[in-house]
């Protein structure tokens, strides 16, 4: 059996990243390959069972399950791929010293620079940016000399960033494998050109469009401050935001923004759910999508990718990796909201650069993979062991 090492894959988040990937990546293995396959949950409170989620089994399991003595010769795994950060200690990774198995690693997150990670501090706890803050300070060479150390066959990145950095690290170049997260294949739909919403009649490239869960990360507070003080030189700007109701998230902070805002009527916030074909009108309509997040915890967020399916384009924050991928479909703020205001003026009034963008996109979404590539290109790294079966 190949095993998929995850942290905390709770129900309702198998389709979120980083978990979204090892689900579609596992339904290659299993649908196409005739694999046996299982996900490993570490999690901080184990249910100790395992459900099904499109046909792959999730074992909910203690963090520290692996590092038990007599763990692998129980289970007899032929394969296993075990997630990697920049922080990761050796004695999270010495355990694998004894696997004699196919190992790989794979590195959900991302490459965080010391400024990026301060300048989140401005929105974020410094709870919530620990983490980041550790990576960025870190030396990579550390995680990758344990690599090494474990005998790792191979690592996967899922931007071209984090790959140079793991060369660059000291691992084995051929060794490196860049795989980005697939992209999913849209339903038809009937495009409107004009749309009622909230009250509002949304017009074809008449406004910008925020989508996505309230969490502070993903930038939205650096957003609503921006844009307003936009609205300031152009009262004509309009902002939609979908908000997704992800289960314990705080949206107070928001409505604490808005209060403030000057401008709060160039806001429309939609909190209910709204159907797929008219989420994608919207998207598709839009000047431009903002995704102005602080941090990217997981390489690549599938919503610049659905987004740029669209044919639209996107205002992101620089994010390492993802915005280095998509760079040329896309427009880059810096992480702040003074870059973050002129871009959104300047978007708006600037057609042609948009256009260029929109057509950019399209080509660069017509090269890049679909799920059963990126599970095959998964595959192809252990396809020459002799032990895949069981």
């Amino acid at each position: 059996m190949i095993v998929f090492f995850t942290h905390d894959l709770l129900p309702n988040r198998e389709r979120l990243m980083p978990w979204r990937t090892i689900i579609e990546v596992c339904k290659v293995f299993q649908n196409t390959n005739n694999c046996k396959v299982a996900i490993y949950s570490l999690d901080a409170t184990p249910k100790n069972n395992v459900r099904t989620f499109q046909g792959i089994n999730i074992y909910s399991v203690s963090k520290d399950c692996y590092q038990f003595k007599g763990f692998f010769e129980r289970n007899n795994f032929s394969a296993i791929y075990f997630p990697i950060t920049w922080r990761t200690s050796y004695k999270s990774i010495k355990p694998f010293c004894l696997f004699t198995g196919n190992k790989i690693a794979y590195f959900p997150g991302g490459v965080y620079n010391k400024s990026q990670t301060i300048s989140a501090l401005n929105y974020l706890s410094f709870k919530i940016a620990m983490p980041y803050l550790a990576e960025a300070f870190i030396p990579k060479k550390r995680v990758i000399k344990f690599l090494n150390k474990a005998d790792f066959n191979s690592v996967i990145s899922l931007t071209e960033l984090t790959r140079d950095k793991i060369i660059e690290a000291g691992f084995a170049n051929k060794d490196v494998i860049f795989i980005p997260p697939g992209k999913d294949i849209l339903p038809n739909f009937k495009e409107t050109l004009l749309i009622p919403i909230e009250g509002k009649v949304f017009e074809k490239g008449k406004y910008f469009l925020f989508m996505g869960g309230p969490a502070k990360i993903r930038g939205l507070e650096l957003l609503l401050k921006s844009f307003d003080k936009a609205c300031k030189s152009n009262k004509d700007l309009e902002l939609l935001c979908f908000l997704r109701t992800d289960p314990g998230s705080n949206n107070s902070y928001i409505i604490e923004v808005l209060e403030k805002s000057t401008y709060r009527t160039n806001i429309t916030i939609v909190w209910h759910e709204v159907t797929k074909e008219l989420l994608f009108n919207f998207v598709s309509n839009a000047k431009a999508v903002i995704l102005p997040f602080l941090l990217v915890p997981s390489e690549i967020p599938l919503t610049y990718l659905e987004v740029l399916c669209l044919g639209t384009t996107i205002i992101s924050t620089r994010n390492g990796g993802t915005t280095d991928y998509l760079s040329d479909s896309i427009f880059i703020s810096e992480n702040n909201e003074k870059s973050m205001e002129e871009k959104i003026r300047t978007v708006w009034v600037d057609d042609t650069s948009v256009n260029r963008k929109k057509e950019n996109a399209k080509l660069k979404m017509s090269k890049h993979p679909n799920w059963t590539k990126v599970g095959e290109r998964w595959f192809n790294l252990i396809i020459n062991s002799n032990r895949i079966e069981e």
